[in-house]
């Protein structure tokens, strides 16, 4: 219903300043999403919208004049709304993840890419991982296995898995930060 109308003759037609304000800035949440949230598909960008015009009405109620620009302000607010979203839907996903393992029931690779942020699974498959790394990484990051059991299995001492770990982390931030 809303795109019936020009933003302009809404504004014209609201009330009250917070009204006003709102649609003065109905753009910035779709605008915040599309310069800081672009890596994420559309259903989680529609999610991201909908907590983002939530925080957009949020900060016109709580918007003082005195206190300046109020795009300044809700920009602020809608961001670090949309950001705190994000950040529990992960943490979400990986509790959902640690579930599974619990369980018994190691998740399958369709789970895991799910579970996990794309842009990390991608790093560390790109990151040249000598097998032994790569067995590391699955048992410690995936199944969830101590350092200590990890050795016991491979044969080794908990600190070479330690040390394999620390490399492994050093390569993976390398690719990641190119």
């Amino acid at each position: 219903m809303l795109a019936q109308y020009n933003v302009n003759e809404l504004a014209a037609r609201a009330k009250n300043e917070r009204d006003k304000l709102i649609l003065q800035y109905l753009y910035l949440p779709r605008a915040i999403i599309a310069r800081k949230f672009n890596k994420h598909n559309e259903d989680e960008k529609d999610e991201l919208e909908s907590v983002g015009f939530e925080a957009l009405v949020r900060a016109a109620d709580k918007y003082d004049p005195s206190r300046g620009d109020f795009r300044y302000y809700a920009w602020v607010t809608i961001y670090h709304t949309i950001l705190r979203w994000v950040e529990m839907e992960k943490r979400h996903q990986h509790q959902q993840l640690n579930n599974k393992m619990v369980d018994g029931d190691p998740p399958d690779e369709r789970v895991i890419r799910k579970m996990i942020a794309e842009d990390l699974y991608e790093t560390i498959q790109d990151s040249e991982l000598t097998e032994q790394q790569m067995d590391y990484t699955i048992r410690r990051l995936y199944q969830g296995e101590s350092t200590v059991a990890i050795a016991e299995e491979m044969g080794v001492s908990p600190a070479n898995v330690s040390q394999v770990m620390r490399k492994i982390k050093k390569k993976v931030r390398r690719k990641w930060n190119k």
